[in-house]
């Protein structure tokens, strides 16, 4: 039998289905034709979404969704806002891991986590991603890495106020200060630790030393000293400077007294010390 007469003998209403269409130049199929046409209908159909009706149950559209998810597993759902597990789900495919303990935190040096166990508790909390978790700690880590050198900064400025205030007592003075906080059995040892991390801000190394001076009770420190071999501050040098120079200038001393080689070599000194960071020649200078 042909393919126009197998066609031909088809019932009227057949012979319209769009299965056994005739092409444009009047042709018909061939029965193996139509018959691999049914066949990938029938795939096609196998792999087909039927979507749910307006009278679906939850059940019905929760079975719509598992089978969608089958056919696409990377697709996605949108959660249920009004029910935590369907939350969670969402975001544990996102890549929220199982458990607060079950994030990995990133290596940084010279950076830990004060408190691991409650920063991952509170990530997990908030449905963090590994990798949001990671990105976390990381801004973590940069916002403490600028508030030390923030704090490192003010210890310096600190530290250059007291160093051009004091001079070259600045050594002698600062001798002081730690031994007081280390032998004054009434000092916090933070005290001490942070003397020794040049942490202590100008005022309380200016109130360190006046105790210092004062003997406060519970040290060892005594200032005892018959003020020779002690520093002044650069205001201390300048005051004792004009006291020098005016027994030298303002009465005329001769150099043949036997005080002016003791005041000019005084002077000479006190100079040196009231603008230590100054190049002078004192031979040259007279007030």
């Amino acid at each position: 039998m042909s393919d126009q007469e197998w066609y031909d003998a088809l019932p009227s209403d057949i012979q319209n289905a769009p299965i056994f269409k005739v092409a444009e130049d009047g042709t018909v199929k061939t029965i193996e034709q139509v018959v691999l046409d049914l066949t990938n209908l029938t795939q096609v159909a196998g792999n087909s979404l039927r979507m749910p009706g307006p009278d679906a149950g939850d059940e019905d559209i929760a079975k719509f969704q598992s089978r969608v998810m089958e056919k696409v597993p990377g697709l996605m759902t949108k959660p249920n806002l009004e029910d935590d597990d369907s939350i969670a789900a969402h975001f544990t495919k996102m890549g929220k891991p199982a458990t607060a303990e079950d994030y990995k935190t990133p290596e940084i040096e010279g950076f830990e986590l004060d408190d691991p166990g409650g920063t991952k508790a509170t990530a997990h909390a908030m449905n963090m991603t590994q990798k949001q978790f990671t990105a976390w700690v990381n801004d973590q880590a940069k916002a403490a890495t600028l508030r030390q050198d923030k704090l490192n900064l003010q210890h310096e400025e600190q530290l250059g106020v007291i160093k051009n205030e004091w001079g070259a007592a600045f050594e002698q003075n600062m001798a002081a200060v730690g031994k007081l906080v280390k032998e004054n059995t009434l000092a916090p040892k933070e005290l001490a630790e942070a003397f020794d991390k040049k942490q202590l801000p100008a005022s309380m190394l200016r109130y360190l030393l006046n105790m210092s001076e004062l003997g406060a009770e519970g040290t060892t420190f005594q200032t005892q000293t018959d003020g020779s071999d002690v520093i002044p501050i650069p205001a201390e040098a300048m005051s004792q400077l004009v006291e020098v120079e005016n027994r030298l200038f303002d009465k005329n001393m001769h150099p043949s007294d036997p005080q002016y080689a003791l005041l000019t070599a005084k002077r000479n000194k006190l100079i040196r010390q009231a603008y230590p960071d100054a190049s002078l020649d004192v031979n040259s200078m007279r007030a």
